[in-house]
């Protein structure tokens, strides 16, 4: 999108707010919004960390916001990373409303529920803000805690924990359910929360061969596409999501020269993906967590 296309959309669909956003801002916002190829992953975060700086921080925040309402369901990990790291800067004296953040934390995304729900838990002292919506936060997190993914579960824990008081929870969806029942007398169906199945790929450490898929060891082709469909099959007997998550050393990721060694490992992948219909690829550390499936969740009480 061209820079004065950019600039003419903000000025058109949010007048109270764009008529304080100067032209630089806008360009950092469409720097750190874009979605073309062609923008380097550093100038993305580059933007991303300018704003917050940013004299008139206050009306990308509000830009950021009507766009969330706007489009809760279309990819918006880097607009709550900006409204997180916004409200990091300014958190005494941020003004927004939290409201369009609910949809983005019922949506079956698990990007957006995760930043979404950072973002919460960045804001969570503020009771001015959270307070007048207080049950409606309280009820678009619990669903999270069934998540399979550490990223999900873990910033909705703390959002709900300091929410509601209740330390000793943890990560149980049904507990959390007969929690919110006994306080507001409401049911919470968790029978839809779960929307994907994860099959976690461990690629083992010290040069050994072979994988390990959701907890059993594979040492050939043969047995990871056994596996991976496996799970394939029960996704489509539930009519969920299918997911893929490849864990490995943090210096895999990181390393320029070892994430080539790490791809033409994953090609035995491709076959048992691309049959099993998985499109998309999540890369993370050994310290990151991943859960068992929740299927048995129910309605509660």
């Amino acid at each position: 999108m061209a820079l004065n296309t950019f600039l003419c959309i903000f000025f058109a669909a949010f007048q109270s707010t764009a008529a304080q956003l100067t032209p630089e801002t806008g360009v950092l916002l469409e720097r750190a919004l874009s979605t073309d190829p062609g923008t380097g992953i550093n100038t993305v975060y580059e933007a991303m960390g300018q704003i917050p700086d940013r004299p008139d921080w206050q009306a990308a925040l509000d830009v950021l916001l009507d766009q969330l309402r706007n489009n809760p369901s279309g990819d918006n990990n880097n607009r709550c990373l900006i409204i997180e790291s916004i409200l990091r800067r300014h958190s005494d004296e941020a003004s927004m409303d939290l409201r369009p953040l609910i949809p983005l934390l019922k949506t079956q995304d698990p990007f957006n529920q995760q930043k979404a729900a950072q973002v919460v838990e960045t804001v969570i002292s503020r009771h001015d803000l959270v307070k007048p919506i207080e049950q409606d936060l309280i009820r678009a997190l619990i669903p999270l805690t069934t998540s399979q993914r550490e990223r999900v579960v873990r910033p909705a824990l703390l959002a709900l924990e300091s929410l509601t008081g209740q330390q000793s929870i943890g990560r149980d969806p049904d507990k959390w359910v007969e929690w919110y029942f006994s306080r507001f007398h409401e049911k919470i169906d968790l029978s839809r929360a779960v929307y994907e199945l994860l099959v976690i790929v461990h690629i083992p450490g010290n040069g050994d061969s072979g994988f390990i898929v959701n907890g059993h060891p594979v040492s050939d082709d043969k047995s990871l596409k056994e596996e991976i469909l496996a799970v394939k099959a029960e996704a489509d007997r539930r009519d969920l999501q299918i997911g893929l998550v490849v864990v490995t050393d943090q210096e895999s990721l990181a390393s320029d020269e070892i994430m080539p060694n790490l791809l033409e490992r994953l090609k035995s992948l491709e076959p048992a993906a691309k049959a099993a219909g998985i499109e998309a690829v999540t890369f993370a550390p050994r310290t990151e967590k991943y859960y068992p499936s929740g299927l048995n969740h129910g309605q509660g009480r």
